[in-house]
């Protein structure tokens, strides 16, 4: 546990700070962290298919793709069946052993995925019968 967790923390301080967390918003780094263009990314987890996936669908659809980034665990491998999440979602299967209460590594391991993309600025977590609300 403390191997992923240290691994997480590593990953997020570069991808935050750079490569040298102790200077953070460094009058160099200022303008590039304030030009690009954060990415909240939505990570489902699930046992099986998406529940609603038509409404999340819609849901995405209404926002231009830019502003975020989708991610699926199932644990089963099921892709989604719309067209849009097919298209645009991340699914992962299997990437680190769980259990009924023991999700923290998997969570550490996606979020260590999500933060691939230097543009995740948060991360929303959901469940797989979530439903958006406006």
């Amino acid at each position: 546990h403390q191997e992923s967790r240290d691994r997480w923390q590593g990953l997020a301080q570069r991808h935050l700070y750079g490569e040298k967390p102790w200077e953070q918003v460094a009058s160099s780094n200022r303008s590039a962290l304030l030009d690009r263009q954060d990415v909240l990314a939505f990570i489902f987890l699930t046992y099986s298919a998406l529940f609603h996936e038509d409404i999340w669908a819609d849901f995405f659809a209404a926002a231009p793709d830019e502003l975020f980034s989708i991610w699926i665990h199932s644990l089963d491998g099921r892709p989604p069946e719309r067209n849009f999440l097919q298209r645009s979602a991340n699914v992962l299967s299997r990437i680190t052993a769980s259990s009924w209460c023991g999700i923290g590594n998997l969570m550490i391991d996606l979020m260590a995925e999500a933060l691939q993309d230097p543009r995740t600025a948060a991360v929303a977590w959901l469940a797989q019968d979530t439903v958006p609300l406006r």
